[in-house]
């Protein structure tokens, strides 16, 4: 289900802040009706963000035109994405062009934010110039990344015109290994925070592996290094669905893949309104008591042996294994164009067919460009369980474009059943599964299993606990 009555443009102008705060609760609680009647989660996404559009764009005209006419409002992260939840914080950038203009603009931010608090709008801002804005190049990466993600709102529109083609100039000008490093970095912290696996009990569907952030992460690394994605601006599509949509277009992904991305980002949107809903908060882990009546109320019901908890979960996994692979693999040529290179292989030891052996991982030899056959996948995954070592970030590259040959009739294999005993018994098992699994060798050696199915479930096997934390 739709929601094209929600979609255009509200017209309210000129109304007192008691009748916007009505007309906010009432429109929001439309909203909340047709979520529960089927409604898409990019839907309901636009629908909020056209909403919050509106009344934000209402409060600013009242206002007088000299408080406003040297200031621009941008929406930041997933405002600036048109990717609200019914509980999302809201963000804002009051931007002015000069520090002349600041105390002005400061002085209409502090007006506006209390026009927005009487009708019930909760928003975090900033009030910064433009030269302040451009500083943060370099410097701050969680304010640079938000304005990655900024979009015009309301006021002054050249301001704003002139803002976003100065950020595109940095974009396509600067060097870009330090945003790299950052959203690399951001993805290892979260997941160590949050959980590197797709398969917790607990999830938090936003911050978890495989979970809404990992695609933004995905976006960043694209909009924050290459100014022909920085501008993904339509006015009836969410910021990711566009996103994946031009991954097909410039072949980053095939049909299967593109269309696998928009169900498993579609299935994690719609579950994240309704544990919003459900818990009238921004709510995101995804606990056992909350389980059962997100799965009802998502359609899950008794029509199949499991029950329908269980068939929702076993869904949740394979859409999250979809998104937390996309950033695996949309994520590979980022790392190795950061990843400091290797001293050339006098500086390691040789080991198995095509090896070396450094201190702190293993690599392949340069003159290995493709692996010969599944034996040898199998033996990069043999040699790291036995050294207790990882593959580098080149090795892993490789690994991922290779899954391919590993064949049905290899799960018969006795050499390949041979490497996978001497894993098993190795003191290195459950980080060499999970490298494995991540590179997507594991599932097409063993359909059904990390993939799609709740029952292989790599946290059992390591020392990660569930996730409890929001």
């Amino acid at each position: 289900m739709n929601l094209p009555h929600l979609m255009g443009i509200f017209t309210i102008m000129q109304i007192d802040v008691r009748s916007l705060k009505r007309f906010l609760q009432d429109k929001k609680g439309e909203i909340a009706a047709a979520h529960r009647a089927g409604a898409r989660g990019f839907s309901t996404c636009l629908a909020l963000s056209s909403l919050l559009d509106e009344v934000l764009r209402t409060g600013f005209a009242q206002l007088a035109p000299q408080e406003t006419e040297h200031v621009a409002i941008l929406t930041l992260g997933g405002f600036g994405r048109r990717e609200l939840s019914p509980f999302s914080d809201i963000d804002l950038m009051v931007l002015c062009d000069s520090g002349e203009s600041r105390k002005a603009a400061s002085d209409a931010a502090r007006a506006f934010l209390h026009i927005l608090w009487d009708a019930g709008v909760d928003v975090g801002h900033s009030v910064r110039t433009i030269d302040e804005a451009l500083a943060l190049h370099g410097a701050t990466f969680d304010s640079w990344m938000s304005m990655v993600e900024s979009r015009f709102l309301c006021g002054n529109a050249a301001l704003a015109g002139k803002f976003s083609d100065l950020m595109r100039r940095h974009i396509e000008t600067q060097p870009p290994h330090w945003f790299i490093e950052g959203v690399l970095a951001d993805v290892k912290s979260r997941h160590e925070r949050y959980g590197s696996s797709v398969k917790l009990l607990e999830p938090n569907i936003k911050k978890s592996a495989g979970g809404l952030r990992d695609l933004q992460a995905a976006m960043w690394l694209y909009r924050g290094t290459d100014a022909s994605y920085f501008a993904l601006e339509q006015q009836d599509r969410c910021a990711s669905e566009l996103f994946v949509d031009r991954l097909h277009k410039d072949g980053f992904l095939d049909a299967e893949a593109h269309a696998e991305s928009l169900r498993a980002l579609e299935f994690l949107l719609r579950l994240r309104h309704e544990m919003h809903y459900r818990r009238e908060s921004l709510h995101d882990t995804l606990e056992y008591a909350l389980q059962g009546d997100v799965a009802a109320a998502l359609g899950y019901v008794a029509d199949d042996p499991r029950r329908p908890v269980e068939v929702f979960m076993r869904d949740y996994y394979v859409h999250a294994r979809t998104v937390y692979r996309l950033l695996q693999t949309l994520g590979q040529r980022f790392r190795e164009a950061v990843e400091r290179p290797r001293p050339t292989e006098l500086h390691g030891d040789r080991v198995g067919s095509a090896f070396i052996l450094y201190e702190d991982a293993l690599s392949a030899s340069p003159e290995l460009q493709s692996f010969a056959d599944a034996a040898q996948v199998f033996e990069v995954f043999h040699l790291c369980a036995e050294r207790e070592i990882s593959p580098d970030v080149r090795l892993q590259g490789l690994l991922e474009r290779s899954a391919a040959l590993i064949r049905t009739e290899d799960a018969s294999s006795p050499e390949l059943a041979a490497h996978f005993r001497h894993i098993l018994r190795s003191e290195r098992v459950a980080a060499t599964l999970h490298e494995m699994n991540d590179c997507g060798i594991l599932p097409r050696y063993i359909p059904n299993s990390a993939s799609s199915s709740p029952s292989f479930n790599t946290t059992s096997i390591t020392t990660l606990p569930p996730t409890s934390t929001r």
